[in-house]
């Protein structure tokens, strides 16, 4: 497998992976792993930012701080195991720079969210409530999730996935570009953090 990324005209960049004999097979995940199938995980610096379902991915410039990073890859199973050959990941790195010259939108400062939450997870307790968030499509969503105990979080539809720790808070940001109903969820507890509905 080899790990491309071009930086996008607009803004961020664009992944590829090349990979052979091995289907994406974004409709099993969840499911039982089978030779030869699955997704991908995508890191920036060791930590989980997205899913990959396919040979092609976006990766937006907020996923990516100023400087020089690491962006990797791993093949995984259907049930989020890695793929091994002979004891080793299936994956592939490459080096990112973040920011760039003046005028470049992964330079700017982060814009202003029209749309605000924060979560806490605290003993299996979710406050608030699970609920739904409304936001307009366009809008700039922030979402800070705070917890007691290791998790990731997972923003379904826009396939969004941070890390949280004590002491260390989630936080999402995406602009409301799709229109739907997407879940919130703490991944290893499968508890749901909230809904985000975009219209």
């Amino acid at each position: 497998m080899a790990l491309e990324a071009t930086k996008d005209p607009s803004a961020g960049w664009n992944v590829h992976l090349d990979v052979e004999r091995y289907a994406f097979t974004p409709g099993r995940v969840g499911g039982r792993p089978r030779q030869g199938e699955g997704h991908a995980h995508l890191y920036v610096d060791g930590e989980k930012i997205a899913r990959v379902y396919g040979p092609w991915h976006h990766v937006p410039a907020s996923a990516v701080g100023q400087g020089e990073h690491t962006l990797s890859v791993r093949l995984s199973a259907n049930d989020h195991s890695t793929w091994a050959v002979g004891g080793e990941p299936i994956s592939d790195s490459t080096a990112i720079t973040g920011g760039g010259p003046a005028g470049d939108a992964a330079a700017a400062p982060a814009p202003e969210a029209d749309t605000t939450l924060e979560i806490t997870l605290d003993d299996g307790a979710v406050s608030p409530e699970p609920g739904r968030v409304e936001a307009a499509l366009g809008d700039r969503v922030r979402i800070t999730v705070r917890s007691d105990t290791t998790e990731t979080v997972h923003l379904h539809g826009y396939d969004i996935e941070r890390s949280v720790a004590p002491g260390q808070p989630a936080v999402l940001e995406f602009t409301a570009e799709t229109s739907g109903l997407f879940e919130l969820e703490a991944h290893e507890s499968g508890t749901l953090l909230t809904q985000i509905a975009v219209r």
